[in-house]
């Protein structure tokens, strides 16, 4: 165990890190004011270990999402914050060992009360497509360049709520799981 107290659903979220074989979980930590934490797993046989929490947001954060740049070999952390007040905002981590370290945090949200966010890697583009809901439906391309994060322009426009985003490599699309579903393609750092 790395903590105590309960991480609800959309307070945590975790990635594979196959550059080092780790594990990240990144979540609002009960026991210190939600602030945004990450830890690091080892898996060995059938048990696993955690490194030392570190905070990457001092702000309460929830609707958490972790994802990894296989370009970059880097992890993402998406999350909406709390005290920004409910900005969606990323940072970039680099794994080592049992620990992590990251960049500056970057907003990407600033419009309203960011919520539902999903996450999918683009092969084809070497760029992550962030979908999630902020006054409506919006998309938006993130660039990893070193430890930092910039992202392109959003559509807003066109888009229902994603229950699930995946990414379809023999097609390079994206396809954002919904009642209807919807195919978005991943062009520089714009999507449409």
């Amino acid at each position: 165990s790395f903590g105590t107290g309960a991480v609800t659903y959309y307070e945590g979220n975790a990635a594979f890190d196959p550059s080092t074989g780790k594990i990240l979980f990144a979540y609002g930590n009960p026991s210190n004011s939600q602030y945004g934490t990450a830890v690091i797993g080892t898996i060995t046989g059938t048990a696993i270990s955690w490194g030392t929490p570190i905070v990457f947001a001092s702000e309460g954060v929830d609707y958490v999402v972790t994802t990894y740049d296989p370009d970059s070999e880097k992890v993402i952390i998406v999350w909406r914050g709390e005290g920004t007040p409910y900005f969606g905002r990323a940072v970039v981590g680099t794994v080592s060992g049992t620990s992590i370290s990251f960049g500056t945090p970057v907003v990407f949200e600033s419009g309203g009360y960011t919520s539902s966010i999903r996450a999918s890697y683009d092969t084809a583009a070497n760029k992550t497509l962030f979908v999630y809901q902020s006054s409506g439906n919006k998309a938006v391309v993130g660039t990893v360049s070193g430890t930092s994060i910039s992202f392109g322009s959003k559509l807003t426009s066109g888009l229902e709520g994603a229950e699930n985003l995946i990414y379809d490599e023999s097609a390079s699309k994206h396809v954002l799981v919904n009642a209807s579903s919807q195919v978005l393609t991943v062009s520089g750092t714009s999507v449409s």
